[in-house]
């Protein structure tokens, strides 16, 4: 049968437009594309906060120290994040160390960020505990026990880069429940009124509460993202190659924006953001 000639050149055009697509969307160019944006807006950004704690701007140390940790390794992650697509052309063991820098982000980042939502879960419901173990030296046998745990997870991605397909959603899976407890722990908590509410002026303390409340909400939505991200990039594995390689490139691009949001609101609370009041 033969094909009228009008259906004949739709379907060339589809062809040739399908064919233009696969070529600016092809793997190398969209994996460049992702780290120049990632790294390029993540890399200053965290400099900055870690320039800011060391300068003692906003809290001490002490309260921010594990801010701190959590900006280190996503420098570690952007700087070799950085180096992926240069290192394309280099030999293949050269190119297959820059897995190593992977582990900082999944799974040095989870694990910081589920102690700060843990150091303010103790904070907000349990003050008293947390005035016991405030001190800087509890902080510093957490982010010691941390970087022990991404030290082999550094050592499985050099070995095995493709690893991360697995370990980084199992990681998430396993924080993502203490960080959601935590966080929906703190927004309870803070939609009930005080016990000295009644006494202090209402009108400021429901104004911290509200600033608050919008910060963790902030924080549990982007756990959400991530999650979501993960699970993506996990089934993700069944595809084909040139799709594999697309959708990973695009999840990893949505969760390096949530990653982000930490650092912006660490600036928004040091006022170094244009914001009406301070977080």
């Amino acid at each position: 049968m033969e094909i009228p000639d009008d259906n004949r050149t739709t379907m060339t055009t589809l062809c040739e437009v399908n064919d233009t697509l696969h070529n600016n969307l092809s793997p190398d160019k969209l994996s460049t594309t992702v780290s120049v944006i990632s790294c390029g807006s993540g890399l200053p950004l965290n400099i900055y906060v870690v320039w800011l704690i060391i300068r003692g701007t906003g809290s001490s140390i002490e309260s921010d120290f594990f801010f701190l940790n959590l900006a280190l390794t996503d420098i570690l992650f952007f700087t070799g994040f950085l180096m992926t697509p240069f290192l394309r052309f280099c030999p293949k063991p050269l190119f297959k160390a820059t897995g190593l820098f992977f582990a900082f982000i999944a799974t040095g980042h989870p694990l910081f960020q589920m102690c700060i939502c843990v150091e303010r879960y103790l904070a907000v419901l349990h003050p008293v505990l947390f005035q016991k173990y405030r001190p800087l030296r509890y902080r510093v046998a957490c982010s010691a026990i941390v970087w022990v745990m991404v030290l082999p997870s550094c050592v499985l991605f050099l070995l095995d880069r493709n690893a991360a397909a697995i370990f980084w959603p199992t990681v998430n899976l396993i924080v993502f429940p203490v960080v959601i407890f935590c966080c929906l722990a703190v927004l309870r908590a803070l939609c009930k009124p005080g016990p000295g509410d009644r006494q202090r002026d209402r009108a400021g303390a429901n104004q911290v509460k509200v600033r608050a409340f919008r910060i963790i909400a902030v924080i549990t939505f982007t756990q959400f993202i991530i999650l979501i991200a993960n699970i993506i990039s996990c089934y993700a594995r069944v595809l084909e190659d040139i799709q594999k390689q697309l959708t990973y490139d695009m999840t990893l691009l949505i969760m390096i924006s949530a990653f982000l949001v930490q650092p912006l609101l660490f600036l928004h609370r040091a006022g170094k953001l244009p914001s009406r009041a301070t977080c």
